[in-house]
């Protein structure tokens, strides 16, 4: 049977607080899945971390912070094993009495391939990722009116996947075994000053100025090897295959700029009048032209009847 009974672990533990002026919480996380196919499973561990403190009567700041570990082998990279399970021989065992695999191919006239218990055992597709989210806020009530918002961001993404191939899978390679590593790092930097005022109680004006920041860098690099002398390594040691079939890596960069304002502006309510601004520029434009400015307005008029 290539399927099995499913068990699965799901536990969660949380705090909270507060004082008056500064609320906190915790919670962390244990998850342990079986698949529904054999050898497929995931396992994951996370915490989370949120904190908001009223520092001041004009001053707020607070954050949030992400992490996760997770190990998981995905036994449905591809189509073989799940095609296997309904063109496998029922009549042939799991494994022959001197403990070699049995497989459609060794039947006479069949068509030569493995068994699907061959190919969930005898390959491996492990994927580990490691993400950390964060955030940080500041509120700052600069005079009446008048805010200014600081938004800090960032996001670190880091994963491995490592694939093997038995010998008695991959033949005439003697085995395969591969590594790639790959890190992604984000961060953001927003500011906002927004101002509110009415005056004359017909006009109303909210007005917002905003400036933004972002960079994305990414690395990654892979080597693979086949060749080997025993399955015992898997890929743990990939030099220790005797023909190297591939290395390489790979770094990319790409940032981006904006710099944006809004005017809200009603009268007695009725009458709404809307400007917007911005000026955008990215690191993936061209040399001559790395910005761009857009403008939009929109009025809307409301008008009421009165029958009497």
């Amino acid at each position: 049977m290539c399927t099995q009974h499913l068990l699965s672990q799901n536990q969660q533990v949380g705090f909270s607080g507060s004082n008056g002026h500064t609320a906190y919480a915790l919670s962390l996380n244990y998850r342990d899945d079986e698949g529904l196919i054999k050898t497929s499973y995931l396992k994951r561990y996370s915490v989370r971390f949120t904190i908001d403190d009223q520092i001041k009567k004009w001053l707020k700041v607070g954050g949030t912070l992400n992490y996760l570990t997770q190990e998981e082998n995905l036994v449905d990279f591809d189509y073989l094993p799940m095609r296997e399970i309904a063109e496998s021989f029922p009549f042939l065992p799991v494994k022959y009495p001197d403990g070699t695999w049995a497989d459609n191919r060794d039947y006479p006239n069949a068509e030569p391939q493995f068994s699907p218990m061959h190919y969930l055992y005898g390959r491996k597709y492990i994927l580990n990722t490691q993400n950390t989210i964060g955030s940080f806020y500041s509120n700052l009530n600069l005079v009446k009116g008048l805010e200014m918002r600081t938004v800090l961001g960032a996001n670190i993404l880091s994963q491995g996947l490592n694939q093997w191939t038995s010998r008695t899978l991959a033949i005439a390679q003697q085995g395969t075994a591969s590594t790639t590593n790959r890190r992604e790092s984000f961060w953001s930097l927003e500011n906002y000053l927004t101002y509110n005022k009415k005056f004359a109680n017909i006009h109303s004006i909210t007005a917002l100025l905003g400036l933004s920041w972002q960079e994305t860098n990414i690395f990654s690099m892979a080597v693979s090897s086949q060749g080997f002398s025993s399955d015992f390594f898997e890929f743990n040691n990939i030099g220790a295959g005797s023909t190297n079939t591939g290395y390489g890596s790979n770094r990319s960069r790409f940032a981006f700029n904006s710099y944006f304002g809004r005017i809200n502006y009603s009268l007695k309510n009725k009458y709404l009048l809307t400007v917007t601004g911005r000026e955008d520029g990215s690191s993936k434009f061209g040399a001559n032209n790395k910005y761009a400015f857009s403008l939009l307005r929109h009025w809307l008029g409301r008008f009421q009847m009165k029958i009497s």
